[in-house]
């Protein structure tokens, strides 16, 4: 188990994952030698981790090196440049460089080696050009030290969205461009506003009118398609999604999502060619003659006929793999599967808007009765896969055409469109996802896995974003283990304050342990839930332990982690789940 002190800060609680060392050829790190080997073969420790190099030449103990990166495989190879002193390594640094000797570069050089990072001469000229052009505050370097450690291009939009995403609220930015349209009222923003209307705490009435108002625009080609779905004409519809959370709500909203399930999201030439195929094939099977095996696959192999059996139930899978050219009866029921199939079809802008809507109304029910556990799981879901975080995952992937536009893609498409003004709000808006997709790693190390993002919490009441962070134990088949997990709340409360709670989970034993300045407070609302958290876990066949109360300092830490990464200067709020 991790031992907390009793006297805790924030960047104390957070634990850090150490990282593996990634040398690249003709970048320059210092380091020391800790132990030696035959045949110029040493360990070298670089701030708190180590590696085994391949040297040029022979080392002192325990005495720092400047080290150029010869060859950075699995053996690395080092070239010993100069020995330095904590006192002046900046001025044998760029010496060796090549580089002018300054104030700005003296600090720059100094924190790198602080921070034992490797780097190359043209990573610290980026750097200094970044913080000329950007300013050079304590926060903007670490920054550039985050961007030089994890590998990220040393680009001013790259800084730009780490920058945006550390220092500003998404909700809170989603709610000042969501102003801002409502004042210009171009009518083109109609589909922008529904989607940041997901991420918004608007007031129902607010949701209402910018739902209306994307009805009201797209009349012409959902009324038909909403009216043979339900079977209630468009008035109907509209009086019923002015009371989400009723049957009628639910019943609606689930015929339109199972009418979206069936769509196979195809191309009209994808589509065309299926049409084809079947009409052939229908053709043999209405005369009575077999069907060859080629033709059969080349149906079976149709990029359409794949998502289908991809989305069917066993049942419709047997029933392809039982097909027989010869057998007739089969040769039927996989034709009517394809047939069935092409006439529940809809065009592909048509399903868009279908999609849009029915986040319009899962975003309403939200805020009505659902358990808070099923609001969370499906926010987190529905912010994943439509604010643009895996977007290029899924191009890379290839596996799913996107049917609407992600809420990255939609603001790329308009800021050309809008004035300047709304313009820069998107811009900041497009940087917050950019920075939360650089983020958003997941880093693997030996037998732990971790993974870090952020979710808005504004359908949810709150203020701030949430900070969400993953940590768990992974079993010998890749599964996280249930049994060893670590989970950290870090929240800011009402009634009192700020108030971190860690969650030790061995054994599927629990252990909680709360921080928290007002003590006789946190134990007394503590005490008040625990017997229903007992009975909570009891459910999922966990143990609740012990319930710990400890003081919370206010102090930052201003220490450097082991990965490099520090404090950032503006305060992190929400809170961080690690599992």
């Amino acid at each position: 188990m991790v031992h907390i002190p009793a006297q805790i800060t924030r960047g104390d609680i957070r634990q850090t994952v150490s990282q593996k060392i990634t040398l690249q050829p003709g970048q320059l790190v210092t380091g020391r030698a800790i132990k030696f080997f035959a045949n110029q073969h040493a360990q070298i420790q670089i701030g708190n981790m180590s590696l085994f190099a391949q040297l040029d030449t022979a080392l002192q103990a325990n005495q720092t090196y400047l080290f150029q990166v010869v060859s950075g495989e699995q053996k690395p190879q080092l070239k010993k440049l100069a020995t330095i002193s904590n006192e002046t390594p900046s001025t044998e640094i760029a010496k060796f460089l090549g580089i002018n000797q300054s104030k700005e570069t003296d600090a720059i050089l100094r924190e790198i080696v602080a921070r034992n990072l490797s780097f190359t001469k043209h990573q610290l000229e980026s750097i200094q050009s970044l913080l000329k052009q950007h300013g050079n505050s304590s926060s903007h370097r670490d920054i550039a030290f985050h961007m030089l450690e994890k590998g990220l291009p040393l680009t001013t939009d790259t800084f730009l969205s780490i920058r945006t995403n550390r220092s500003q609220s998404f909700s809170h930015l989603v709610g000042m461009l969501q102003e801002q349209l409502s004042k210009s009222n171009i009518p083109e923003m109609v589909d922008l506003r529904s989607q940041l209307s997901l991420y918004t705490k608007g007031t129902s009435e607010g949701r209402q009118s910018v739902l209306q108002a994307f009805l009201n625009k797209h009349q012409g080609v959902l009324a038909p398609v909403l009216e043979e779905i339900t079977g209630s004409s468009m008035n109907q519809i509209r009086s019923i999604i002015q009371q989400p959370g009723n049957q009628e709500f639910i019943t609606l909203k689930n015929r339109l999502l199972q009418q979206i399930t069936l769509q196979l999201s195809g191309s009209k030439s994808e589509l065309h060619s299926l049409q084809l195929l079947y009409n052939k094939l229908a053709g043999r099977a209405e005369n009575q003659q077999p069907i060859p095996n080629g033709e059969w696959r080349v149906l079976e192999q149709h990029p359409l006929t794949q998502k289908l059996l991809l989305r069917a139930d066993s049942e419709l899978k047997q029933t392809f793999d039982q097909v027989s050219g010869s057998d007739q009866q089969s040769v039927k029921s996989a034709l009517n599967l394809i047939k069935t199939t092409l006439d529940q079809q809809l065009p592909q802008e048509t399903t868009k808007l279908l999609r849009l809507l029915v986040l319009q109304l899962e975003g309403m029910e939200h805020s009505q009765k659902l358990p808070i556990t099923e609001r969370f799981l499906q926010h987190v879901h529905q912010f994943t896969q439509s604010s643009g975080l895996t977007d290029e995952n899924q191009l890379l992937q290839m596996t799913t055409r996107q049917e609407v536009l992600s809420l990255k893609q939609a603001l790329m498409l308009h800021i050309p469109q809008v004035p300047d003004t709304v313009a820069q709000r998107m811009e900041q808006l497009v940087h917050w996802i950019t920075g939360a997709q650089i983020s958003n790693a997941t880093v693997q190390d030996g037998a732990y896995l971790t993974h870090s993002f952020q979710i808005p919490g504004g359908s949810f009441g709150l203020e701030e974003d949430m900070t969400l962070e993953f940590q768990g134990k992974k079993k010998k088949d890749g599964e996280l283990d249930p049994n060893y997990c670590r989970i950290l709340f870090d929240l800011n409360l009402a009634n009192i304050g700020e108030t971190i709670i860690t969650l030790g989970v061995q054994k599927r034993v629990v252990t909680i342990t709360i921080f928290n300045n007002q003590e006789y407070e946190a134990q007394a609302f503590a005490h008040k839930w625990k017997s229903n958290l007992e009975q909570q876990l009891e459910n999922l066949d966990y143990h609740l332990s012990a319930i710990h109360w400890k003081p919370l300092s206010n102090e930052k830490s201003n220490s450097i982690q082991p990965n490099g990464d520090t404090g950032h200067t503006e305060q992190q709020k929400g809170f961080d789940w690690r599992v």
